[in-house]
């Protein structure tokens, strides 16, 4: 027990700075997400409901959220990952928040492990780290994927010959790329096998087996999907390529809007300013501190074989994607995956400073987090707890329905721009599951077909669970219209209604308002 004791306090001593910077780095991503004060919107709901219908019913996935091509679906880790979160905290879709912030202050000790303290600091403080902690979405976990990409690619080129096992791990996690963003994860064999043949690095017909077969075992899945339902992927794959995809082609526009996204994006490394502090000066600084770092290692001699590595692989990380977004269909969070390679080369590259520098360093990017923090807590949060965006406003509405309804059967139809009413969806059915009295009807309005394909399932459950619910008439109906502003879109929707009239509305924040209606009648 002593030498444990002694062995905990060496450890401790050792990496205390990164310790209580660690420690700091988690207390303020759980401020910015307590409450549940966090987006649930359109995809939050759709996922939601999906992992909702997983661990209720109980059924496996095999596919998870839609991609942007019509048929095609990434593969259901997304899922799998938040489940157990959704699970643990009674279906409060604030958890998939929570694991987003385990999952950054994971990378955050992983760039500490294996790079240095500099890089975990700005996983730690900087404005998209932040960012990706305050919300779940599936493109997200790409930044993990790339850590390990890079830290394996390190070991491998330092061994100066191909490793089995390392190869495997490299084509596994390019793999599990597919089950958060296809549009880059199309990219890792390319940047792997390139950064491998630059260093001279020539896997034979073994390493290339073994490596194909690692990649394919994140797809068994997906592939037990198409056996079961005869392919309709591969047939929107065809199909979508037989049109011709969606690249727009080369052109002067493409290039500046693919390179402006880069850099606009890479540039959210930096210190995370308050949005009432907009002047350059903060970005100037961030710039000035990377051209000295660049300019001082050079003057010293200081580019260690490490560092040139680390030179190469960024490159070939944004050389590679940058060239293939030039020609294929291009969003901003296709970015996402590249933000760790900008965060390892600066902190590694400021990693060789004076001491005095990366103190500085550090202290800026800390005291920039803390205020940009102390702005949300005073100025924002308040603002955001009746933002009809966030889970915290949906829980509200939902909460004042039950109470205004009390013992009267009520039907709920909901308006939004994006029409389908996903988070509502959810939160009603995960109330229901957990004994909840639930509305005779529930959609964006009377009569339509189901267009939550998991609903008919969960019901079912319910009644299982609780017994066969009513469904005479509704007594009163409530209207929950996401937008004020007057429009075709929502005078059609008022127009497909039917109730007698509104007695009463409520209004949440600036945006959301509840409707009282008495039903038509007979």
């Amino acid at each position: 027990m002593k030498l444990i004791t002694k062995n905990s306090k060496k450890i401790i001593a050792k990496h205390k700075w990164f310790l209580a910077l660690f420690f700091l780095a988690a207390v303020m991503r759980f401020s910015y997400i307590q409450d549940n004060v966090v987006p649930f919107l359109f995809d939050h709901g759709k996922d939601s409901l999906a992992i909702l219908h997983m661990i209720s019913i109980p059924e496996l996935k095999f596919i998870g959220p839609w991609t942007s091509i019509p048929g095609l679906y990434f593969g259901p880790a997304w899922y799998y990952l938040l489940a157990p979160f959704y699970l643990i905290s009674g279906l409060n879709p604030a958890s998939a928040a929570v694991a987003m912030s385990i999952l950054v202050l994971l990378q955050m000790f992983l760039v500490y492990r294996y790079f240095n303290l500099e890089s975990a600091v700005i996983i730690g403080f900087s404005g998209f780290w932040l960012m990706i902690s305050k919300s779940a979405w599936n493109p997200y976990p790409m930044t993990l994927l790339t850590i390990i990409i890079i830290v394996l690619l390190l070991k491998q080129v330092q061994l100066k010959k191909i490793d089995n096992k390392l190869l495997a791990g490299l084509a596994l996690t390019a793999s599990l790329g597919f089950h958060f963003s296809s549009a880059f994860a199309i990219f890792y064999p390319v940047i792997i096998l390139l950064v491998l043949l630059l260093h001279k690095l020539w896997p034979s017909l073994k390493n290339i087996l073994i490596a194909v077969i690692s990649f394919a075992v994140p797809f068994i899945p997906q592939l037990l999907f198409e056996f079961k339902n005869n392919f309709p992927q591969a047939k929107a794959i065809i199909e979508y390529f037989s049109r011709g995809g969606e690249g727009d082609g080369l052109s002067t526009n493409k290039v500046e809007h693919v390179i402006n996204t880069i850099f606009g994006e890479t540039r959210n490394i930096i210190f995370e300013s308050r949005p009432d502090m907009t002047a350059p000066w903060l970005g100037y600084l961030f710039l000035f501190f990377i051209i000295f770092s660049v300019w001082f290692i050079y003057k010293n001699k200081k580019i260690d074989l490490q560092l040139r590595k680390i030179f190469l692989i960024s490159g070939v990380f944004f050389l590679i994607p940058t060239l293939g977004f030039l020609f294929l269909h291009f969003n901003l969070w296709y970015v996402y995956p590249l933000i760790p390679v900008a965060t390892i080369l600066v902190g590694t590259v400021v990693h060789k400073l004076n001491k005095q520098f990366v103190i500085v360093f550090i202290a800026l990017y800390v005291l920039t987090a803390l205020s940009r923090l102390h702005y949300f807590l005073l100025i924002e949060k308040p603002k955001f707890v009746t933002d009809s965006g966030m889970y915290i406003t949906k829980q509200k509405v939902i909460e004042y329905i039950r109470l205004d309804a009390g013992e009267r059967d009520f039907s709920v139809y909901t308006y939004q721009p994006d029409i389908y009413d996903f988070p509502f969806q959810y939160e009603f059915l995960a109330q229901g599951l957990q004994g909840e009295v639930l509305p005779l009807e529930f959609a964006y309005e009377p009569g339509v077909p189901n267009y939550v394909k998991e609903k008919v399932d969960l019901l079912d459950e319910i009644d299982t669970r609780y017994g066969q619910r009513w469904q005479g008439r509704p007594k009163v109906i409530y209207y929950i219209v996401t937008d004020k502003q007057d429009s075709e879109l929502l005078g059609n929707w008022w127009g497909r209604q039917k109730y007698d009239q509104i007695i009463s509305q409520k209004e949440f924040g600036d945006r959301l308002v509840v409707y009282t209606a008495t039903p038509m009648k007979e």
